[in-house]
């Protein structure tokens, strides 16, 4: 009679040190991507071979070998085959475009001189100051 209360009782903790064992894991990542040059912006490791996505965020970087144990049965895995991956070029940089689309700024080469933007912004300013001109006398009934 005694034995079935022991027997609950060693049950009952082994399952309680194997749910703690499971609770303790990380999750897996959602997405890894392995076998290629990941920029890191770290110098003292500027390259890895691999990383982990989980929703938005890496959450971890290394060697493929590192990156590949994140990975579970739902884990999309990307194989680089030696390709560069860069952080957020689309975020890094702007396109300045000092043209409005009403009002042409036209600039004489792809990389002008700052007289070259101050010509051009000048002559813009010029050809919208004679349509808002033009625009007050037409409403003015003047034209």
């Amino acid at each position: 009679m005694r034995k079935a209360p022991t027997f609950l009782l060693v049950v009952l903790v082994l399952i309680l040190c194997l749910v703690s064992i499971g609770i303790g894991q990380p999750p897996s990542a959602d997405v890894v991507l392995m076998n290629g040059r990941v920029f890191t912006s770290d110098s003292a490791r500027p390259f890895v071979e691999a990383l982990a996505i989980r929703g938005d965020r890496v959450t971890a970087v290394g060697t493929s070998a590192e990156i590949a144990s994140m990975a579970g049965p739902q884990t999309t895995r990307l194989d680089l085959g030696g390709r560069v991956v860069i952080p957020g070029i689309n975020d890094a940089h702007y396109h300045l475009r000092i043209d409005p689309p009403f009002v042409p700024a036209p600039l004489k080469s792809r990389d002008p001189g700052w007289d070259e933007v101050k010509a051009a912004i000048a002559a813009a300013i010029e050809i919208l100051s004679w349509r808002l001109r033009h625009d007050a006398f037409k409403k003015a009934g003047a034209v």
